[in-house]
């Protein structure tokens, strides 16, 4: 890339240095550029100074209205290079080769389930919302049921309560015990 002043080059060194020198006195959010953090500013106003001629819908930014402008004219100018799908948005060709490369990086803190999207967690969540949950002071693994944490804290201890009535063998869970028992009652069919 060719620059035709040197302090347009410095300004686009600053994109590749990850520097974001122009931080904005009232939520913090950094930039890369004085301009962006101008455009920025004026969404904390209220203020929409770009309309677009067609809905008369109102935006903060240029960026914002240029993008808008391609839902009516069905321009999609970002392709994935992976499957040739297009997009009207860089935002959503990034969540178009997240799903390409199976990364998941929104997790479900309930149920440790993980997605490609924020919005599918969302949804996701909505499941649990009802939901009352116990939690393992061990590890933090929840459980919807108080019975299955109470069972659970036996994988924390060497205590084995659950005795075999024949053998004496004992067990940590009661299922633990019942499996043991169909030993000893194929033990009885072959005698």
């Amino acid at each position: 890339m060719a620059f035709t002043r040197k302090d347009y080059l410095r300004s686009h060194l600053v994109i590749h240095r990850k520097e974001k020198p122009h931080e904005c006195k009232t939520c913090g959010k950094a930039f890369v550029k004085k301009q962006y953090l101008i455009e920025h500013s004026v969404t904390h106003l209220g203020i929409k100074l770009h309309v677009c001629e067609i809905c008369n819908k109102t935006f903060s930014r240029n960026s914002n209205l240029k993008e808008h402008y391609r839902l009516h004219t069905n321009e999609k100018p970002y392709v994935c290079e992976r499957c040739g799908k297009a997009f009207a948005s860089k935002d959503n060709l990034g969540r178009r080769l997240l799903i390409h490369t199976n990364a998941k990086a929104h997790v479900c803190e309930i149920c440790s389930k993980s997605f490609s999207k924020k919005s599918s967690l969302k949804l996701h969540f909505l499941i649990h919302a009802n939901e009352k949950y116990h939690s393992c002071e061990t590890c933090g693994k929840f459980f919807r049921v108080k019975g299955n944490l109470q069972r659970h804290y036996a994988s924390h201890t060497s205590e084995k309560p659950y005795g075999c009535d024949f053998c004496g063998k004992t067990f940590k869970t009661n299922h633990s015990l019942k499996c043991h028992f169909q030993t000893h009652s194929k033990e009885k069919q072959r005698m």
